[in-house]
């Protein structure tokens, strides 16, 4: 199962974390939590690894509708595979808003 869709491009690590906010932005995904990897690892286990930063993405009119069809769905929306995770609430709702956060994403 492949649980990354990867796309390499000819930039530093903080210029990428800024195209990719950017992009983010014109798909109406504003970015709530930026978590450095590499940073908290070091700080807690005093490991070292490459550069790796997750940005925690959110389409407000998204997050509404699916928060609106069950309160439950704030506990899945960091999964990738976010059709599948939200079948698990049994909401044709919820699972519409996921598809559509699915489409709109960058292939």
């Amino acid at each position: 199962m492949q649980i990354a869709h990867t796309v390499e491009i000819d930039l530093d690590h903080q210029h990428a974390i800024d195209a990719v906010t950017a992009a983010l932005a014109e798909q109406g995904f504003g970015v709530l939590t930026t978590i450095d990897i590499k940073a908290t690892l070091a700080a807690k286990l005093g490991e070292q690894i490459d550069d790796y930063t997750i940005l925690g993405a959110c389409n407000p009119r998204l997050a509404h509708a699916a928060l609106s069809a069950s309160p439950e769905a704030g506990l899945l929306v960091s999964s990738r595979d976010l059709p599948t995770r939200f079948h698990l609430l049994g909401s044709p709702r919820v699972i519409t808003g996921c598809v559509a956060v699915q489409f709109r994403r960058p292939r």
